[in-house]
């Protein structure tokens, strides 16, 4: 397996990465398309995780995340040193990559999705914001490249987008080389060129995570995590901070209720921390679990009832999280080097690894026997889409759907393409049965032509698409 000089530094010496680094390396041409590669040799046998396929450029990878199209088409997406590699993952053993999109030559690469476009930003200047069509997933291709003055940075470590409210969160910023804080761009109005709403420069922001209005920040450089409160953007206020002994905190995630909070630290013998956050004047770590190789954890993802983590020299390694103060090891594969981890594919028991030194890994979780964990919400607890009547319908239809609780719901209506037709619901609902009409006209008020239509209704924590036929 290849082995880089980053490799070397953060598996032997065991140090947290460079913070705000550039990466110097020379331009170089972008890597054939990858060829399906062997497995690496692993550590130790594989649990309760099977290999379903692993990609591989033939160069260095960086950070990953993934794609659902309204149409059900899945893409696994990584980050490698001269681009970004766009790989069907529908029928994940015979995954293919079926775009690349190149980009400035850097060791970190990071991306998100919203809508139909994935933002890209990468630490080498050249290229601050790459925006990538995904309206035909099956053929991703570049928009545009956003660099000063049309975004306020030239370089950034990482990007968050908040779904519910479309603000793009890009961290690690710098421009010129000088650090200019957690950006916060508007994709609402015109996502290829989206507006600037914000900033927050109290401390360097390494990477973050967003739920109901807060933005959890890994403020690495400080030793802390920072609560804040993003629902003025152009005024974020600090609700809550703190530090812990030993704390080199690069990522977050929240409990889809908010009331805990899992960090990774970025050193070796890292921990996956557990906190109760219900009292930010107060945080309390209700547990913590660490490799028992004392790989470093990089990047921790919940689904359910899971932690989803990548690990340096540990590749994936799955925790049961469905009690914050008994957090225990149910799943591990070993592909080598992992960077990145994505575990929001429509199948829930599916994983996207990016691995530095392997490229990209398929997998699949398989729960042992619970007794009652899941991978995602009970039947009870989520959201149920109960259709839209009529169906076939004109000249209007209504899509009906049942809320167990309160929540941010957002309803969209798409082409068959997978091209955005209209927004239909962005607002926090009740309990109880919702129904939203959708009288067939688009965004700009002009009536559709027939034909199949999907609409998707998403929550925090649930997603689902459903086909309707317009017939005039």
């Amino acid at each position: 397996m290849r082995r880089s000089a980053l490799t070397a530094l953060l598996v032997s010496a065991r140090i947290p990465i460079l913070i705000g680094g550039v990466a110097l390396a020379p331009a170089a041409a972008p890597a054939a398309a990858p060829a399906s590669a062997p497995a690496p040799a692993l550590s130790s046998p594989p649990e309760n995780v099977i290999l379903l396929k692993q990609l591989d450029r033939g160069e260095s990878y960086s950070g990953n995340w993934g794609y659902t199209s309204p149409s059900g088409i899945e893409l696994a997406i990584s980050g490698t040193r001269t681009g970004t590699t766009f790989i069907d993952a529908t029928d994940p053993e015979n995954a293919h990559e079926v775009a690349f999109i190149p980009g400035p030559s850097s060791i970190w690469r990071e991306m998100a999705t919203y809508g139909e476009y994935c933002y890209i930003v990468t630490e080498l200047e050249g290229a601050a914001l790459q925006v990538v069509s995904l309206a035909d997933p099956l053929a991703p291709v570049l928009v545009t490249t956003l660099n000063p003055p049309a975004v306020p940075f030239t370089t950034a470590h990482e990007i968050k987008i908040d779904q519910q409210t479309g603000y793009c969160y890009v961290a690690g910023t710098r421009k010129d080389g000088v650090q200019s804080g957690l950006v916060i761009l508007d994709l609402t109005t015109n996502p290829v060129s989206p507006s600037f709403r914000g900033v927050w420069k109290d401390y360097y922001s390494h990477d973050l995570s967003l739920l109901n209005g807060r933005a959890y920040v890994a403020a690495i450089n400080s030793a802390r995590i920072v609560v804040l409160d993003v629902t003025l953007p152009g005024a974020p206020a600090i609700l809550g901070q703190w530090t812990y002994p030993g704390a080199v905190p690069h990522n977050t995630w929240p409990t889809p209720d908010g009331s805990f909070l899992v960090t990774t630290d970025e050193v070796g013998g890292g921990h996956l921390r557990m906190w109760d956050i219900r009292d930010l004047s107060l945080p309390v770590q209700t547990d913590e679990w660490i490799s028992p190789n004392g790989a470093i954890v990089h990047n921790a993802y919940l689904r359910g009832d899971f932690c989803f983590m990548s690990h340096y020299a540990d590749g994936l390694r799955v925790v049961n999280a469905a009690d914050p103060y008994n957090l225990l090891p149910v799943g591990w594969y070993d592909t080598g080097n992992a960077w990145g981890c994505y575990c929001y594919a429509a199948d829930p028991t599916i994983a996207y690894i990016s691995d530095i030194d392997n490229g990209t890994f398929i997998l699949r979780f398989v729960p042992p026997s619970t007794g009652g964990l899941a991978l995602e919400p009970s039947p009870q607890a989520r959201p149920r889409v109960l259709g839209n009547f009529p169906n076939p319908f004109r000249p209007s239809t209504q899509v009906r759907f049942e809320l167990s609780m309160s929540a941010p719901v957002r309803l969209r209506v798409y082409d068959a393409s997978g091209r955005l037709v209209r927004a239909l619901l962005d607002a926090t609902l009740p309990a109880g049965t919702q129904s939203v009409a959708w009288d067939t006209r688009d965004g700009a008020g002009q009536r559709v032509a027939s034909g199949v239509y999907y609409y998707r209704l998403e929550t925090p924590s649930f997603s689902e698409s459903r086909s309707m036929l317009l017939a005039r």
